[in-house]
């Protein structure tokens, strides 16, 4: 933090008093020096009472700083401009304190007001004005607290010795914040919170552990033992009954493989006896056989014998049936030849219509034949019918094809227009845009210099006019004072002559003749004054003596304080002055100002214009937007239409194409069809030659029919 300048109104023995630190920038150190009592460490006091609402010393409250010579009308405020991080921080903070009601007759408690003003940026402004914020935004800045701000940063009288005398927590404290260890500490305690944890775990893992010993070792043989030859102990133990439990493991698996090898063995014995059983079964069987042999002998002769009987029965059978057929077909010859005749007869008659229906089979297959060539004639005449109907279908697409491609070439050339009109008119937009946002910023950065310059003016102003109004209230008091110092001395001389003619009485009275008088020397006294002894005492005398020297002390008080106010008021209006010329010359030369109602009203119309531009601005951007979207889609409009372009002239040309091809077919067909030859005459002829075909086709299948009867 680097104070930049402190103001102090009616604030301890200061009326207003501007401290300005910026003047001392290029110094490395400088002095605040003077008088006991003259103020050195009520400016400590206003720092810290601006920052914190507390003095340096905390020997007096921020209240109790307020001028004992302050009216009901003056109201004492601290002001603290200072600079963190390359921002300007503005600090006003008013204690409570009894003021004339603004409304009414009377006085009133007015309570501590604070308020914290500072820039984020050149166009906004954060203001703060409950103290809690404030404090905590202070906090924040410094990184201390009031009493830490006074032992690190201030060092107020008699109080160096504060913080080397404090005990170390204290200072550990106040050097944590001002060196932000307090991560380190929050760190510390955690790693002692968890070593805690981690000992208490110990702890109950040793005790599982003991419980777990005099479980597995109840006699107790190593539990004297450390843990570590214990678990080792133990897990030699271990492995000792892990080895023994693996041999007998092995051990139960050779049994297990010997007993599956006998289970085995076992069936191969069961199966083997199964065989010698049926091998007993076989043997037994074969000597049956064997036993039965001479009457299969005796059956297979029997069986021979039979086999030879039937042989010949079968052969003489055959003969019997060989004399009834001869019989039977020597008849049937007979039927035959009578049949033959007739069949004679028959066939005589069939070869004579069979040579009439030849004479048309023969017509038929020359037909059959002409059909053929009729059946390509006419498949040719369609084919050409279908290209005609297809170079019609094409032509038809054509026609349609190029009326559309001179729709869109006409819609392009308008598109075109417009798009040139509209492209013309957004960069005449943008180029106004740029130029007014130029121009706003422009604005925005004198109106900001003229704000900042007008509040610079304001407080100024404001504070010449508190000036002058505490100089006309001190020259008021200078008056006053005048007339109580008369006052006084009229009563001081009364007294004062009162209090010398009790003396000479008093010294009259003690005259004796032959001494020398204390006033003249002389030690003759002819003639003794004969004053009368007055009452005025002693205390009425250093009374009136000492409200003589404070009527007259006041009174040179308030005329220093005024010729203070004098010099102040002639700084602060040049300095007044000197801001108005700033201030004019940021303005065209036309424009003047000779007060700060001019200045806030420059500003009013500096603001109002700004808004102007703005709006004007945003009017702008909105028209830039639309006409930027009517760009845009005419752009998308124009391409589209260059899309359809192209594809209809592909379209047309794929179309002359297929038509130049339908042409070179139907003139191939054309040399192909005789001239004349017309599709219904040749389908006729087809269907007559077809009908003929069928009949000769039926007449033949009837004459056959007849034939095979």
């Amino acid at each position: 933090m680097k104070p930049i300048k402190i103001r102090m109104q009616y604030f301890g023995p200061y009326v207003d008093e501007t401290v300005d630190f910026s003047r001392f920038f290029d110094k490395p150190v400088f002095l605040i020096a003077g008088k006991t009592g003259s103020g050195k460490t009520t400016i400590l006091d206003a720092i810290v009472y601006a920052l914190f609402g507390e003095t340096s010393g905390q020997v007096r409250e921020g209240n109790q700083l307020r001028a004992n010579f302050a009216g009901p009308d003056e109201r004492t405020v601290v002001s603290l401009v200072f600079e963190h991080q390359d921002t300007t921080y503005t600090l006003i903070r008013q204690p409570k304190q009894v003021l004339r009601k603004k409304r009414g007759t009377g006085n009133k408690e007015y309570g501590e007001e604070v308020s914290l003003t500072y820039y984020v940026t050149p166009q906004k402004e954060v203001t703060l004005k409950k103290s809690g914020q404030v404090r905590q935004k202070i906090l924040a800045i410094l990184g201390l607290t009031a009493e830490q701000f006074r032992q690190v940063v201030l060092l107020p009288q008699e109080q160096f010795n504060k913080f080397l005398l404090a005990d170390s927590d204290e200072k550990e404290k106040t050097l944590r914040t001002i060196f932000r260890t307090e991560a380190y500490q929050q760190w510390k305690e955690q790693m002692v919170d968890a070593a805690k944890k981690m000992v208490t775990t110990l702890q109950k893992q040793e005790a599982q552990l003991a419980a777990i010993k005099s479980q597995v070792d109840p006699q107790g043989d190593l539990a004297l033992d450390s843990t570590d030859h214990w678990l080792n102990t133990w897990n030699e133990r271990i492995a000792d009954q892990q080895a023994d439990l693996q041999k007998q493991q092995a051990r139960i698996a050779e049994q297990k493989r010997i007993e599956k090898e006998w289970q085995d063995q076992l069936v191969t014995y069961q199966q083997i006896n199964d065989r010698l059983q049926e091998l007993r079964d076989l043997q037994t069987q074969l000597q049956s056989l064997q036993a039965e042999l001479p009457q299969m002998q005796a059956d297979k002769q029997r069986v021979a014998l039979l086999e030879w009987v039937q042989t010949q029965v079968t052969t003489l059978t055959r003969r019997n049936e060989a004399q009834k057929q001869l019989r039977e077909g020597q008849q049937h010859q007979q039927e035959q030849q009578a049949r033959m005749e007739k069949v004679k007869l028959a066939l005589e008659k069939w070869a004579h219509k069979n040579h009439k229906l030849s004479e048309k089979e023969q017509r038929a297959v020359a037909l059959n034949q002409s059909q053929e060539q009729l059946q390509n004639q006419a498949q040719m005449l369609q084919q050409l019918a279908d290209l005609d109907g297809q170079f019609s279908e094409l032509q038809d697409r054509l026609v349609t094809a190029q009326r559309r491609q001179t729709e869109l070439e006409d819609q392009v050339v308008i598109m075109n227009a417009n798009l040139q009109q509209d492209l013309h008119r957004q960069i005449e937009l943008s180029g106004q845009k740029e130029d007014l946002a130029v121009k706003i910023v422009a604005q925005e950065q004198r109106y900001f210099q003229l704000k900042q310059s007008a509040q610079s003016i304001g407080t100024q102003a404001e504070r010449l006019k508190h000036l002058q109004k505490e100089k006309k209230n001190t020259h008021k008091r200078i008056l006053q004072a005048k007339q109580e110092v008369q006052q006084a001395d009229r009563v001081f001389a009364a007294v004062n002559n009162d209090w010398v003619a009790k003396q000479i009485a008093q010294l009259a009275q003690q005259l004796e003749p032959g001494t020398p008088c204390p006033v003249c020397g002389a030690l003759d006294h002819p003639r003794v004054a004969t004053t009368q002894i007055t009452s005025v005492t002693e205390a009425d005398y250093e009374k009136a003596q000492a409200e003589r020297e404070r009527a007259g002390n006041y009174l040179h008080q308030q005329e220093a304080i005024y010729a203070q106010l004098q010099e102040q008021v002639t700084n602060q209006t040049a300095d007044v002055e000197k801001l108005l010329n700033q201030f004019t010359e940021m303005l065209p030369q036309e424009v003047t100002v000779e007060s700060n109602a001019d200045c806030q009203a420059v500003l009013m119309q500096e603001q109002t214009a700004l808004a102007q531009s703005k709006h004007q601005a945003e009017f702008l951007e909105n028209k830039l937007a639309d006409i930027t979207q009517k760009v845009t889609q005419a752009t998308v409009q124009k391409q589209q239409n260059e899309t359809g372009q192209a594809t209809i002239a592909t379209q047309i040309a794929d179309w002359h194409e297929q038509q130049q091809i339908i042409n070179n077919k139907r003139n191939e067909l054309l040399k192909q069809v005789p001239a004349g030859v017309h599709l219904a005459t040749i389908e006729q002829q087809i269907q007559a030659n077809k009908d003929f075909i069928a009949q000769v086709a039926t007449a033949r299948k009837a004459l056959d029919q007849e034939k095979i009867h």
